[in-house]
């Protein structure tokens, strides 16, 4: 999935966390789900499980898809 190595690819190279919150908005305007995201994002946390710092970066990720941030920085309006 494009998504998945978009942000992999992203985090391995210390893209900011903005700029990786765009990979996502790009894949929603392409007409990706929350849910998809949301799975691809469990899947590289689990991919970066033995890295602390990749996997908090994940966990910050997933708070923009599942709308645990301030409403500006949310990717989807409602679940």
């Amino acid at each position: 999935m494009l998504l998945k190595l978009a942000i992999k690819k992203g985090i391995n190279n210390n893209k900011s966390l903005l700029g990786l919150r765009a990979e996502i908005v790009a894949f929603r305007k392409e007409g990706g789900s929350q849910q998809e995201a949301k799975q691809v994002l469990s899947e590289l946390r689990n991919d970066f499980m033995n890295n602390a710092e990749k996997e908090d970066r994940i966990l910050e990720l997933l708070d923009f898809v599942c709308g645990w941030c301030s409403p500006s920085l949310r990717v989807w309006e409602e679940e």
